[in-house]
């Protein structure tokens, strides 16, 4: 292979195939912080311990089986949201165990374990239902069953960077650090939609890092930036962070392999 130079860095290869991994387990916790810039500031802190195994891979390995199991979720909100701590630690546990068939690209194609998750949530909006009351807790509870009956917005929201889309992401592919290819994907903010551009910074003998930005420049009042890092020889992720600020709204993702 030989070796090109750019930025004073020594890549030793041209180009890297990342594809899903195709079998195997990792733990990894994810961290978001929300932070909202009212009168006084108020920050959630949402950290989520869980494991991703594949479990089978079809279709001559361009299909994927995956587990994402939560293993320890923590919520600390503070402010007028403190209020709230009880309610979210009840609705974030929708989500503790996915079976999902994913791409080799990364994206999701099928949530398999969907009628289980539909059924919890019963349990789950019954209980809400025995402790709190109110116009705006039956407007929240059928806004989630509504959600929750379709599969196409269930696998729109955990793909989104607040739930795994730090972990299931449309961003395996071909990469190439002397032309390099840029993925462009859809950005789904607080307050926009936008595009992202997807592309390889660094690569060495052990991993390579993507970096992402916005496509649109124009968009100046939203700063967005991230990064993926993953090991070269297996695929599997080992960190990524997104950072993205919009009005009264500043927002940290972070995702990190943890000792198993």
């Amino acid at each position: 292979m030989r070796s090109v130079r750019r930025h004073k860095r020594s890549f030793t290869i041209d180009e890297c195939q990342l594809i899903f991994p195709k079998d195997g387990m990792r733990q990894y916790r994810i961290v978001n912080e929300i932070s909202l810039l009212k009168t006084k500031p108020i920050k959630n802190v949402f950290t989520r311990n869980l494991s991703l195994t594949v479990l089978e891979s079809l279709q001559g390995d361009s299909i994927r089986i995956v587990s994402l199991k939560t293993h320890s979720l923590q919520l600390l909100m503070n402010g007028e949201a403190a209020a709230n701590n009880a309610l979210a630690s009840i609705l974030a546990t929708v989500y503790d165990q996915l079976v999902l068939k994913i791409r080799y690209d990364g994206s999701i194609s099928e949530i398999l374990n969907l009628d289980n998750i539909q059924n919890k949530w019963n349990t789950i909006s019954n209980q809400i239902a025995s402790s709190y009351s109110g116009r705006e807790i039956n407007r929240l509870l059928e806004k989630i069953a509504s959600k929750l009956r379709s599969e196409k917005l269930v696998i729109q929201e955990i793909q989104q960077y607040n739930f795994f889309g730090l972990l299931v992401k449309e961003i395996y592919g071909t990469f190439n650090n002397a032309s390099p290819v840029v993925k462009k994907q859809k950005l789904t903010t607080f307050t926009k939609k936008l595009e992202e551009d997807i592309f390889l910074e660094e690569i060495d003998k052990n991993r390579i890092l993507l970096n992402c930005s916005l496509s649109k420049k124009e968009n100046k009042d939203i700063s967005y930036s991230g990064f993926f890092r993953f090991d070269t020889e297996t695929c599997w992720l080992q960190d990524a962070e997104v950072q993205l600020s919009e009005p009264n709204r500043n927002s940290i993702y972070r995702v990190t392999q943890i000792e198993e």
